[in-house]
């Protein structure tokens, strides 16, 4: 989606080579430069920050974050905090909270007032947690899910390539006229006219997500040989101008779909974490099961509710060793460590949608995730949380319902 992420040039899906050794590059990169762009957050009907020299942090494996120079930042609407985090990248995070009127945004605000030698100039600037703030704009258009990066393109182009989609064998949307959109870092997306889809097939869904580069998109899902396929279809109603050709036509998610292109069938995509169908942020943590899952970046201790999963961490000191095990109910299963989901996505989400996370503790734990178990020690509906690639080894994963 950008220079650090899926497939961008120093993302860990990059399928691009450099003229030179990649093995002097580190390996979690971070670049942070000017953005030309007048930036402002408001909250409670307030402008909080407005600058025309805000930077943007790019960094491996998160999406852009929008850094404000300390003077162009109401500080009278912040309160600060006794909360502090460390980025073995960055360094030591000090917060404040914004306080405005009577509402109060806890620790939204960080900044780094005291980096580390190796990372940017961090120090006098200072970051929002994007969606604790009511509304972002860029220049004087209003900006939802992220900040527009400089490095992501999006095309939609006409086309008389013949598309046809099937779902559990039967043919729902047939077309020779299709736009196809080519976004960066996902795979292409057909949009068909509405005329050429068995809408009859197609009911209403409660679901929408937002795309700072399209748009809000509502969904449908599909219903064929008495089955329902959930949350299949999409379309922007009213995209923003520059997807603007995208109106009145409908997307079927790839992934689910069996999909030809000029009599082709089309292997289906994998799936990226973090990202719903159409490439915008998934609103929410996916369900596992009956149950639903967070944790937080550096829990130092269980938070439980009922019937929700305790879960404890233990760091191995290799990949591949073994963790004896304990009782009938104490599973264990260990992790790769390079499975990685944007932190500030999951701080976001955690406890609004009625989860049960770990509290943070910068000084106890690394970073973990979560993941429930069945009594057969095999993974419930695996979805990694947060496992990022520093780590000196796997993290192993004790869980049971309590």
């Amino acid at each position: 989606m950008t220079l650090t992420i899926g497939t961008g040039p120093f993302g860990k899906q990059s399928h691009g080579t450099f003229n030179f050794d990649t093995g002097v590059l580190q390996p979690h990169t971070l670049y942070f430069e000017d953005s030309p762009r007048r930036v402002r957050v408001s909250f409670n009907g307030e402008t909080v920050a407005d600058s025309k020299r805000v930077k943007l942090l790019h960094e491996t494996g998160h999406l852009p974050v929008y850094y404000f120079p300390k003077e162009d930042v109401r500080m009278d609407l912040l309160e600060e905090s006794d909360h502090t985090t460390h980025c073995p990248f960055k360094g030591d995070a000090s917060y404040w909270s914004v306080k405005v009127g009577d509402r109060v945004a806890e620790n939204a605000v960080w900044s780094y007032p005291e980096p580390l030698e190796d990372a940017p100039p961090l120090s006098g600037y200072q970051a929002f947690y994007w969606r604790t703030m009511d509304a972002w704009y860029e220049e004087g258009e209003q900006v939802f899910v992220h900040p527009r990066d400089p490095y992501h393109r999006i095309d939609v182009l006409d086309s008389d390539r013949h598309v046809k989609i099937m779902v559990n064998g039967e043919v729902v949307a047939e077309t020779d006229r299709p736009k196809i959109l080519f976004e960066t870092g996902l795979p292409p997306r057909y949009y068909i006219p509405q005329e050429d889809v068995r809408i009859e097939k197609l009911v209403p869904s409660e679901k929408n997500t937002q795309c700072p580069y399209k748009g809000v998109a509502s969904y449908w899902s599909v219903e064929v040989g008495g089955e329902r396929a959930k949350d299949l279809v999409w379309s922007y109603q009213d995209p923003i101008p520059e997807a603007a050709k995208m109106k009145g036509h409908l997307c079927f998610f790839n992934e689910k779909v069996d999909l030809e292109v000029d009599s082709v069938e089309q292997e289906r995509p994998r799936r990226r974490n973090g990202r719903s169908a159409d490439g915008s942020a998934i609103v929410g943590i996916p369900s596992c099961g009956s149950r639903r899952l967070a944790g937080t970046c550096r829990p130092s201790k269980p938070h439980y509710s009922p019937g929700s999963w305790d879960a404890r961490a233990a760091m191995l000191p290799a990949e591949g060793s073994r963790m004896p095990s304990g009782s009938k109910d104490d599973h264990r299963l260990i992790l790769p460590h390079d499975l990685q989901m944007d932190r500030r996505h999951l701080h976001e989400h955690a406890d609004g949608i009625g989860l049960s996370p770990m509290l943070r503790n910068p000084s106890a734990f690394n970073p973990v995730i979560l993941i429930p178990f069945n009594r057969t020690s095999r993974p419930v509906g695996l979805m990694p949380i947060y496992s990022p690639r520093w780590l000196p080894g796997p993290v192993i994963y004790s869980c049971q319902q309590v």
